[in-house]
């Protein structure tokens, strides 16, 4: 019998077992078959290959490396959430992975063959006049000053009277703090690879869930007809040694797997839950009942931990289209650690280093517009990396594998009021259960957010705190 039962493989779910366990909980972590979700990628032919981009974003501007992180107890879930106690995840990557957390090279955005600094990821607008025309940038001044003089220099999301973010939309929100040229030139096409309707039924909350960054007004005044931005932040984004994302997971199983106090069981799927006198019963699939009489952490999906107690969630899901190529390192022209393209007419979306491969090569990871069908996907890869100049010859890129599916939850304001719905009547039910990974919260499912979940969770049980619904 273990002190405490941890039910699924999310990230969230994993930290918290670790925490208990170097604490000298002993833990059972109970999973169907994948560990770790897509932020380990996925397996094919003996490779492991990651799902599009994944870098470590430790340091905001608001959350230096010697700030003094927020109590753990006061955490609220949320997409943001995390930030007040960014540094608690950077000290938590840095003690799991060692020397093998290292600097990633700037993420880059490329528009109509020019490619500059990702301001996207880094909002610093420094990198805006490298990519526009003269005419372009003249005409985002003019909008960017009409901007402040009508909702102030903060923009929506400052003054004496915000937006809700979590009631206004993000295409209308952005186009007031941009104006139509910016909003034309970089909020809308990128978004609208990402999803059929881009930014539009997106809350302003959850616009990063489509990739778009927006700016206060006089920011973009600053950058676009000033001397240039004031306020840049400094964002400097981590990877692992190698471009291998995964090992963040990897590494985590291994710390796992290599204490005493910790039990991984194969138990399937949870189908249902019941609270009993002094406890909960579940059931899992390849496991039969289960009584957990200590307490419980629930880390699957939020329409598995609702289902289980029947409460039915049909969330809709975006689709994402992905390929994978090898390139010999001798043809690379300019290999980018990850470049977002912005073109309407370029399918592809972003661009990865998966690194290296057999000897003398590299993997790419290649994101493409939602709507691209799987069978142009090897077709397109070697044509479209020779345009955006990664590549001197198309000809030399190899197909490994694509993939065409629904794959993560769309941000739109629907899925947020149904999922809000089941989460009250989760509330309601009263289950003597920590809840973590993306049923804590709509939209609360990044890494860092999940690193954070499972700190907080098992510091509530290590401390006896009733944080318990």
């Amino acid at each position: 019998m273990h002190d405490v039962t941890v039910i699924g493989g999310s990230v969230a779910s994993l930290v918290c077992a670790d925490r208990l366990a170097r604490a000298g909980t002993s833990v059972a972590i109970l999973v169907s078959d994948h560990l770790g979700s897509g932020f380990r990628g996925i397996a094919h032919q003996g490779r492991r290959l990651p799902l599009g981009a994944r870098l470590l974003e430790l340091d905001y501007d608001d959350s230096g490396i010697g700030q003094q992180p927020v109590p753990l107890g006061e955490y609220v879930p949320g997409p943001s959430g995390h930030r007040p106690h960014q540094a608690i995840v950077r000290r938590y990557l840095e003690d799991l992975l060692g020397e093998g957390l290292v600097r990633a090279p700037a993420p880059q955005l490329s528009l109509r063959g020019v490619v500059a600094e990702d301001f996207g990821f880094t909002v610093d607008l420094t990198s805006l006049r490298e990519l526009v025309t003269h005419e372009e940038l003249a005409a985002i001044g003019r909008e960017s000053a009409h901007a402040v003089g009508l909702i102030g220099r903060d923009g929506v999301l400052g003054g004496a009277t915000p937006w809700d973010p979590w009631r206004h939309q993000s295409s209308h929100a952005m186009l007031m703090n941009h104006g139509p040229s910016f909003h034309r030139l970089f909020g809308a096409p990128l978004a609208r690879k990402v999803r059929p309707g881009g930014l539009l039924d997106v809350p302003l909350a959850l616009r990063r869930k489509v990739w778009a960054a927006i700016f206060h007004p006089q920011t973009l005044f600053e950058a676009s007809a000033g001397p240039g931005p004031s306020y840049r932040p400094d964002r400097r984004f981590h990877t692992v040694s190698g471009s291998a994302s995964w090992q963040v997971v990897d590494a985590l199983l291994e710390r796992l797997g290599s204490s005493s106090a910790v039990a991984i069981v194969r138990s399937g799927p949870l189908s249902s839950l019941a609270v009993t006198p002094g406890g909960v019963t579940l059931q899992l699939e390849a496991q039969g009942p289960v009584e957990v009489r200590g307490p419980l952490v629930l880390g699957s999906t939020p329409e598995q931990v609702f289902g289980a107690a029947g409460i039915d969630l049909q969330l809709t899901r975006a689709r994402t289209a992905l390929s994978w190529v090898d390139v010999p390192e001798d043809k690379l022209v300019g290999a980018p650690g990850v470049m977002t393209v912005v073109d309407d007419d370029c399918p592809v979306y972003r661009l990865s280093d998966a690194g290296p491969a057999a000897p003398g090569e590299r993997t790419f990871a290649i994101e493409w517009r939602h709507d691209c069908a799987i069978e142009e996907l090897a077709p397109m890869a070697g044509q479209h990396l020779e345009r955006l100049g990664v590549v001197e010859d198309g000809s030399c890129v190899q197909s490994i594998h694509q993939i065409a599916a629904n794959s993560f939850t769309d941000p739109t304001f629907t899925n947020l009021v149904k999922f809000q719905a089941a989460r009250d009547r989760w509330n309601e039910l009263g289950v003597p259960a920590i809840v973590i990974g993306g049923a804590a919260a709509f939209g609360a499912d990044s890494l860092n957010e999940q690193i954070v979940q499972g700190l907080w969770a098992a510091s509530a049980i290590i401390d006896r705190s009733p944080v318990w619904h």
